[in-house]
């Protein structure tokens, strides 16, 4: 708050200056909401409304104070370490506790990819966790753009979504056409043909992974429940042979087996801005993490 005060009583000396040296264009219609009457007190409570809002909504958290472990930032201190420069060392103390809350914050939730924006030079030279800088305009600008790609890969997969859900059904024709799957499931009988009855896609649900230069990671899931008929022997027509001590099958049956499996596809959307962009998506892989099994006592059955 303090740094928008000054901040604040800077441009408001700025404007009375414009409105001084512009004031023969008072008094033109189209202009005059130029010359308007601002307030500094009327500034810092509009800003101080919205910055409690924003709180509010959760769209700004203020870190909490705590016990904090100071020795670092005397040790810092002593040796002209940053924040502490070469000059009036002890106006850094402000900087270094709020590094030091910070360091600590970003270990208590395991937080990643942090960055901290300040114009100090010597808070800029932290040994951190995060990423300082100074450059928050650059960093709006790219995270504008990533935003806007996102949008634009969401809406090539909504564009794409029967083609994702035929990639998901030729990967389970393919992967399902295995007689050793259904062993377990037919009680270790002979297995003498798969019929894929059904392959049902369910809701898909897509996540962002990653966002680059031109290129958008999407990962995509879905319930899968998949019906196979399977031919294999009667147990209602066997017999028993004393001689070679075994099970012989006089008919075959076929048995139906349902089943739910969680599936995921990663893909890559190539967008660059919104006039450059595929609305086409490339399948990086499909299932990386699934086990095909027909284990009678899986929940996943039907």
């Amino acid at each position: 708050m303090k740094k928008f005060n000054e901040f604040s009583f800077e441009s408001l000396t700025l404007y009375k200056k414009f409105k001084k040296d512009a004031r023969y264009l008072r008094n033109n219609d189209r202009l005059k909401i130029l010359f308007q009457e601002i307030k500094k007190e009327e500034v810092f409570n509009d800003f101080k409304t919205r910055l409690d809002d924003l709180v509010k909504t959760g769209e700004l958290k203020i870190i909490p104070y705590g016990v904090l472990d100071i020795s670092n930032v005397f040790d810092n201190y002593f040796n002209s370490q940053p924040p502490f420069g070469i000059g009036n060392k002890k106006h850094e103390f402000p900087d270094a506790f709020t590094s030091e809350l910070i360091e600590k914050y970003i270990d208590e939730k395991k937080l990643t990819d942090i960055v901290i924006f300040s114009l100090d030079n010597d808070f800029s030279n932290l040994n951190s966790k995060a990423t300082i800088s100074k450059d928050y305009e650059t960093f709006l600008n790219d995270e504008y753009s990533n935003i806007e790609k996102a949008k634009i890969a969401e809406q090539v997969v909504i564009s794409n979504e029967v083609k994702i859900r035929n990639e998901f059904k030729e990967w389970y024709k393919t992967n399902l056409d295995d007689m050793s799957l259904y062993y377990q499931a037919v009680n270790w009988k002979d297995v003498y043909d798969i019929s894929i009855k059904s392959i049902q896609v369910g809701d898909l649900q897509h996540s962002i992974i990653e966002i680059d230069k031109d290129t958008v990671v999407i990962e995509i899931t879905a319930e899968v429940i998949v019906e196979v008929d399977i031919l294999t022997d009667d147990e209602e027509y066997q017999y028993y042979d004393s001689d070679d001590r075994s099970y012989h099958y006089l008919e075959t049956t076929t048995e139906t087996y349902k089943k739910e499996f969680d599936s995921s596809m990663i893909i890559y959307v190539e967008v660059e801005n919104a006039e450059n962009y595929s609305d086409d998506i490339e399948i990086e892989v499909i299932n990386e993490n699934v086990r095909i099994d027909f284990n009678i006592s899986d929940e996943h059955y039907y």
